[in-house]
């Protein structure tokens, strides 16, 4: 499983995160006809590490996935960043087909950030996910 469908599958699971965001978690874009709050997640780096005992496939994977936060009022994005650490990090809930058990941690927030143009306000939170995949 990629590292942006195990992010994706915590926060939807979530429903701390579902009550403030409802469906609206997106995959690198944020859609135009968007609501708030919202939350948008990327995969930024990959990282593959072959197993030499069974060939080259499935093979570990370190990746780094962003997940921004978004909302119209201050209180409202420390409810979601809140929220989306409790979801997200230090997780070791999935079993891949391949016997890895995949781990969620976070490593950088972002300071606080607001875009007076959308009235929004905004945090990134990154995380380093170690799972497996087929190549």
């Amino acid at each position: 499983m990629s590292a942006e469908k195990i992010v994706y599958q915590l926060l939807t699971e979530s429903t701390d995160v579902t009550d403030i965001v409802s469906t609206r978690i997106f995959p690198v874009v944020l859609p135009l006809d968007y609501g708030f709050s919202a939350i948008v997640y990327s995969l930024e780096s990959k990282t593959y590490r072959h197993s030499f005992s069974n060939g080259s496939n499935p093979v570990h994977v370190t990746s780094t996935v962003n997940v921004m936060a978004m909302a119209k009022d201050y209180p409202k994005l420390l409810e979601l960043v809140a929220a989306i650490s409790q979801a997200v990090d230090n997780k070791v809930n999935f079993v891949s087909d391949h016997g890895l058990y995949p781990t969620t941690r976070q490593i950088n927030q972002s300071a606080d950030n607001y875009d007076g143009d959308l009235d929004l306000f905004q945090r990134a939170l990154q995380y380093r996910v170690t799972h497996s995949e087929s190549v």
